[in-house]
């Protein structure tokens, strides 16, 4: 009887083991969309899991994924965006971007930071990279928040967003540092 046990107990454990080893993977599962449709349909590529990023000169970026033991880099400038994990980014003209809400505005952040705490645990930047962008919407040109700020600083609905944006300006004046846990 207890070696039955033993054994359930093992069983149970290895079982959970397994279960969790293969759940964190899931964070770094890479999903193409070539178009916007791809992503409205959920109809992306998926290319494998996030290893890394680059970002070359004129803002063109590309994912390093590994695929069955295999690494490969895949371009994604040129498509409408990409998910890596629960995180959707935006390819962007100059940056990869992260969709970080999208409501009556869509509020966008320096997706090279975000990508950076993926890799490592810890993003970092510095003032010049603390990038934050909106749009109308999804497919609507983005732009930097004292363009927008200036745009819609007489809707009373979005005074909240402003207040909180200058908030976190006055905090971050030089560097900037996120964890993920």
């Amino acid at each position: 009887m207890k070696k039955t046990i033993t054994l359930i107990i093992l069983l149970i454990s290895t079982l959970q083991i397994i279960y969790s080893q293969d759940n964190s993977t899931d964070i770094l599962k890479v999903t193409v969309y070539n178009t916007f449709e791809d992503f409205v349909n959920q109809k992306g590529e998926y290319v494998g899991h996030y290893d890394n990023f680059l970002v070359l000169i004129g803002g063109r970026t590309t994912l390093t994924v590994k695929n069955n033991g295999k690494k490969s880099r895949v371009a994604v400038s040129n498509k409408w965006g990409y998910k890596i994990g629960n995180n959707y980014y935006r390819s962007m003209k100059k940056y990869p971007m992260l969709i970080a809400h999208v409501g009556k505005t869509v509020y966008y952040e320096n997706g090279k930071l975000h990508m950076r705490t993926i890799k490592d645990g810890n993003g970092w930047c510095d003032a010049n990279e603390t990038i934050q962008l909106f749009s109308e919407t999804l497919t609507s040109e983005a732009i930097e928040y004292r363009k927008f700020k200036k745009k819609y600083q007489g809707d009373s609905s979005l005074k909240k967003l402003f207040d909180c944006l200058e908030e976190k300006k006055r905090n971050n004046n030089f560097s900037r540092k996120i964890k993920r846990n």
